[in-house]
Order: structure tokens, then C-alpha cells, then sequence
């Protein structure tokens, strides 16, 4: 792997983490707007301080056994969460008790920034796509679709190979 390709691992990698968070934090805070919900509950239950943070700690400790266990043998017992998932489990949980700590800090949840950043539906919502072929706009009747740039340049090389020539194209957004 070339740092380049790794660039495009990581930027995936990220991608994946939100999308874990957002679907797990859902189903273990439910309605709750606490993100730290199913944590704090244990301080609730047990009077130990810092009984929250021990709680993140335990669960990374339980990711940190899994990953271990899969180089010390080599594979996992339980084939439908590969070592990728939890590793990437395991950074969501890293994320998390950063963000906790932050909030019982008194820092601001956003250190350099005013606004929340929009989500991608409330983008697709604001923003009219547009196409440009050589410079040239195409308008008409498209969706905006999302690609890593991973995906777009493996696009043009199965396109290189089948017609012999890139095809050059951009997508971008118009306000």
C-alpha cells in the first residue's frame, strides 16, 4: 500500500467510523440526546468515581482482547465481525471517551467552530447538483451519489482499460 492509497483507506476508515457511531449510538441511547447514555447509566448504579470512564475503558479493554486474540491465532471464532470491525470499534470508542471527557471538561464540544457541520441530507437538501464534462455544465436529471476518491479512480482506471481513454468529469454543488 503507497501512503497515497493509505490516505484513501484512512478517509474511508473515517467514513465508516461515523456511520458505525451514528447506527450504534442510536440503538444504545435510544431517544436520549445524551450520546454517553448507556455509559453514564453505571454511575447511576454504582457509586465508584469514575465508574463512566472505567466503563469506556472496559470496553476498549474487551476490543483490545478480541484484536489480540486474532494475532495471537491468527483468525476469529466469531466470523461476522472481522478484526477491521473491531478495530474500528475500538476507535469509535476512543472517539467516544474523548468526547465525554470534553464534555465533563467545560471545553466547548467545538473547539475552533460555531455551527455543527450539515449532514449529508441537509446538503443534498440545500444544494442543486450539477455535472461538468470538459468545462461544459450538464444539467438534467441526476442524483448526487457519493464516492470516495478511491472509488473515482478505480472509476477511470476499469474505464482506461475498457475504452483506452479517460473520460474527464467532475460533480460538484452549486448553491
Amino acid at each position: 500500500m503507497t501512503k497515497r492509497e493509505y490516505m484513501y483507506f484512512h478517509e474511508e476508515c473515517c467514513r465508516k467510523l461515523v456511520a458505525i457511531t451514528q447506527k450504534k449510538n442510536s440503538d444504545y441511547t435510544g431517544n436520549n440526546d445524551d450520546p454517553f447514555a448507556n455509559f453514564q447509566q453505571i454511575g447511576h448504579l454504582i457509586s465508584v468515581p469514575r465508574a463512566v470512564e472505567i466503563g469506556f475503558v472496559t470496553r476498549m479493554s474487551d476490543k483490545l482482547s478480541r484484536i489480540a486474540s486474532f494475532v495471537s491465532k491468527g483468525n476469529l471464532t466469531i466470523s461476522e465481525e472481522t478484526v477491521e470491525d473491531t478495530l474500528l470499534d475500538l476507535a469509535n470508542y476512543c472517539i467516544l471517551l474523548a468526547g465525554f471527557l470534553r464534555s465533563i471538561s467545560g471545553k466547548p464540544p467545538l473547539p475552533q467552530q460555531q455551527e455543527m457541520p450539515m449532514s449529508i441530507s441537509e446538503k443534498e437538501t440545500e444544494y442543486q447538483p450539477i455535472m461538468s464534462i470538459g468545462g461544459k455544465e450538464i444539467e438534467g436529471n441526476m442524483r448526487p451519489i457519493l464516492l470516495s476518491r478511491k472509488q473515482i479512480l478505480d472509476a477511470a482506471k476499469e474505464l482506461e482499460k475498457s475504452a483506452g481513454t479517460y473520460y474527464v468529469f467532475s460533480v460538484y454543488a452549486r448553491a
